[in-house]
Formats: C-alpha cells, sequence, structure tokens
C-alpha cells in the first residue's frame, strides 16, 4: 500500500477588490489535485563485477610490472568468455608503499601496485564465471556483483507507468470531489515525479588466495529479482459547481 497524497483546494471569490478591466466579477472555480502513482516490477537486462589484481614487491617497477602481466592474462580470459553486450573499463595500474602497524609503529612491507578491471554485460548467469575464473588466475579480490537496469528499459517501463500514474490521481480525484458534491472539470496541469526505484543486489563469492591456491568453484547460477520503480503523476482538475 502506498500513502495517498492529494489535497482538494477551493479557491473562494475575494470580497471587496476592485474590479479590473475584462474582469466578470465572478469567483474562479474550484480546482482538486491528487497525485497518483504505478509500480512497475522490471527485470535487471545488466550486470556488473570489478575484479582487482594486487602485487607486492620490494621494488615498485617489479610490482608494475608482475600486476600488468597478471591483468592482460586475466582480461585475456574475460574476452574469452564472449559474453553478451560486454563493457570492460580498466583503473589503470597504479603503486604506492604498503606498511604494516603494531600499534605505534610500522614498518615498510614494500610496494603494492593494483589494476583493476570492471565487467559489464547484459548476462548475468554468465557473468558468474568470471570468479572462477579470477581463482585460475591467482587473483583474489572479486567486488560484488551489481545488477541493474539500463536506462533504455527503465525510460521504456516509466513510459508504460506514466498513463497509469495520471489514471490513478483522476480516480483519486473524482472520488474527492463526489465526496463535496461535485464533479471533475477540465484538467488544468499534468506535472510527473522523479521515479523511485531500489536496486537488488547480491554479494559475488571470492576465490580465497592461499599459498596453494585451490582448484576453481563451479559457476553459480545469479538470482537476477526484480527492480520496483514507483512512478508518480500530479494531476489538477477544476470542479463543476453542479451536482453529479
Amino acid at each position: 500500500m502506498f500513502a495517498v497524497a492529494a489535497a482538494l483546494l477551493l479557491i473562494a471569490p475575494v470580497a471587496a477588490r476592485a474590479q479590473q478591466p475584462g474582469d466578470t466579477g465572478q469567483a474562479l472555480p474550484p480546482i482538486v489535485i491528487a497525485t497518483g502513482r504505478c509500480v512497475a516490477e522490471v527485470a535487471p537486462d545488466r550486470a556488473s563485477v570489478a575484479v582487482t589484481v594486487q602485487r607486492l614487491e620490494s621494488d615498485p617497477a617489479q610490482a608494475i610490472a608482475d600486476a600488468t602481466r597478471m591483468f592482460n592474462t586475466f582480461k585475456h580470459d574475460v574476452e574469452a568468455l564472449a559474453l553478451p553486450d560486454v563493457i570492460l573499463r580498466s583503473s589503470g595500474v597504479s603503486v604506492g608503499k604498503q606498511y604494516d602497524y603494531d600499534g605505534q609503529h610500522r614498518s615498510f612491507r614494500g610496494y603494492q601496485a593494483n589494476a583493476a578491471l570492471n565487467i559489464e554485460t547484459s548476462d548475468p548467469q554468465k557473468l558468474a564465471a568470471v570468479p572462477p575464473l579470477a581463482t585460475k588466475d591467482r587473483i583474489d579480490d572479486v567486488g560484488e556483483f551489481e545488477l541493474f537496469v539500463s536506462e533504455a528499459k527503465r525510460n521504456t517501463a516509466i513510459e508504460a507507468c506514466l498513463p497509469k500514474a495520471t489514471a490513478d490521481a483522476k480516480t483519486k480525484a473524482a472520488a474527492m470531489a463526489r465526496g463535496v458534491g461535485l464533479t471533475l472539470g477540465p484538467v488544468v496541469w499534468i506535472s510527473d515525479f522523479e521515479p523511485e526505484a531500489a536496486q537488488p543486489r547480491f554479494r559475488a563469492f571470492a576465490a580465497p588466495m592461499a599459498a596453494a591456491m585451490p582448484a576453481p568453484p563451479p559457476v553459480q547460477s545469479v538470482a537476477v529479482g526484480v527492480e520496483r520503480i514507483t512512478v508518480s503523476a500530479v494531476v489538477s482538475f477544476r470542479l463543476n459547481a453542479e451536482k453529479p
């Protein structure tokens, strides 16, 4: 259930005012303003995950070289998956000093190079093959899977929902008008609200890094779920003075 946001505004005659040219002296008709809503449940059609290569070495150049090599190997393996409508984004390679802390002191560990690859596709099920691939390539930093609705599909859902939202507003406005013995007249104005949405997410399994790497885990399926998009429309009607 969604709360109904609606208001009945009666515009009363203004007493003791000077008559302007062309003014008939008649009071403006009352208006009613109502908010209608429509909720669309849309299955996400895009999925993404970020995988980060990390290499720690005493020499920064060696850390960068190792991270670059591992990154290129992993990227090549991802490309071999032939994910549909795939978009690959790279953060480049960064390097920085790493320290261990014992509460009061710190000791230098080495230089850590990082290289991240964000993988986006239209097939969440095939994207589930990425974590086992990262394990095979000795990469343990696999981020969360993110499922989301593409802009094109989202706009289509909103356009389909808007007529239902305005119809809902009209139904509420007519009910309020009946409550005061009036009927709906012509529309004065219509406006929409920015849709609200909650995107489903789930955490991907990460391949643990150990001294001896385990065998890649089996490919897991992805529970896609739905995204709920709430579309709101505000409609104003003039009210007819005659009884319904």
